[in-house]
């Protein structure tokens, strides 16, 4: 049975959220299968679900970056090209990972909201 896992941030007042980076320490589950929800008014709204890869952000390589044009089609870009994940008053940015990750490895997630 996979256990599913959530992460609740809440923003107050109105948030734009600029990056959701993942480090991903799993050297076995390939992908890790994250989802991605905006709660508001009592109702989930799903955004996007991502395959984040084995060993993400560690030994040198990146981490895996949510907001991104493939797993997030209609995500909103600022005039430079920079994602923008708006949240408004009350609302919370949920993150669900529906897989078992290796014994002992751990997940890291990084929310940059801009300035």
């Amino acid at each position: 049975m996979v256990q599913q896992r959530k992460m609740y941030i809440y923003h107050q007042p109105k948030k734009t959220i600029s990056s959701i980076g993942i480090v991903n320490e799993d050297t076995v589950t390939n992908p890790m299968l994250v989802k991605l929800y905006v709660l508001s008014k009592g109702m989930e709204n799903h955004l996007l679900t991502a395959a984040v890869p084995i060993n993400s952000g560690t030994d040198g390589s990146p981490s895996y970056e949510l907001l991104n044009s493939v797993d997030y089609p209609s995500l909103l870009v600022d005039q430079f090209g920079n994602p923008s994940l708006n949240l408004d008053n009350g609302e919370i940015l949920l993150i669900k990972m529906n897989t078992t990750i290796e014994s002992g490895k751990k997940v890291y997630i990084t929310i940059q909201e801009k300035r």
